[in-house]
């Protein structure tokens, strides 16, 4: 099976829409329409398609703060995977697209410059084992203690308090440099990996990774533990310049 991902467009919209209304589920929640045009038009919704064209999975990064805070606070969402893919070897697609978005994000934005910084969470719902899994695998933090402008946000999307119902998750440099060492050690930087997937043996090509192939040298000292990105826990408040 030949794949390849992509960084998506605004051209790419009605297909990825009809993908997440193809696919939805409640333990995956599904961008708006406002969010989805964002990621796309920033390029940071991630897509995998086959030789017909036909999306398999989707990934993105969505700002959840305004990008005047001093820390610029980013959510990767939107994540899913089609039955095919399901059971990758040695990497899943879910970590796959994590790493992905991950060094995207640290790779286009490049180092913070002081007093500003940047944070990303991911949030996943509590009976969704199998991404639990993942996330902790991928070494995210769980958050001991929500700030009260999320909480607020979550009164804004769902009308109430939803603590029981979910957990968050932060990156950390640790996060980075475990998933630069897992996505470079199985070939992202030579544009091509082969992934055993419950459809068989997948042949997956990136393409339009531009300022991930431009930062390739940081990502590599990243991955050794040689550097150290300058990534931060979500703030407490929200703070403005």
């Amino acid at each position: 099976m030949q794949l390849r991902i992509v960084p998506g467009s605004l051209k790419d919209f009605e297909r990825v829409m009809k993908f997440y209304a193809r696919e939805r589920s409640d333990e995956l929640p599904t961008p708006t329409a406002k969010d989805l045009a964002t990621a796309l038009e920033d390029g940071r919704l991630l897509f995998v398609e086959d030789q017909e064209n036909q999306i398999l999975a989707t990934a993105a990064y969505i700002p959840i703060t305004a990008r005047s805070c001093l820390t610029v606070v980013g959510e990767l969402t939107g994540t899913r995977v089609t039955d095919a893919l399901n059971r990758g070897k040695p990497l899943n697609f879910q970590t796959l697209l994590l790493g992905l978005r991950v060094l995207h994000h640290i790779a286009y934005e490049g180092e913070p410059i002081p007093p500003g910084s940047y944070s990303i969470i991911t949030i996943v719902k509590k009976t969704n084992e199998p991404s639990y899994k993942n996330i902790v695998k991928s070494k995210f933090v769980e958050f001991k203690e929500r700030p009260e402008w999320l909480r607020f946000d979550e009164l804004s999307w769902h009308g109430k308090y939803v603590e029981d119902d979910w957990r968050y998750f932060y990156a950390t440099p640790e996060t980075v440099r475990h998933l630069a060492n897992q996505l470079i050690s199985n070939g992202l930087l030579s544009w091509h990996m082969n992934l055993e997937v419950r459809a068989g043996r997948a042949s997956i090509h990136f393409e339009g990774f531009r300022s991930i192939a431009a930062a390739a040298p940081d990502l590599i000292a990243f991955s050794s533990g040689a550097r150290k990105a300058k990534i931060v826990p979500p703030p407490q408040s929200l703070l403005f310049p």
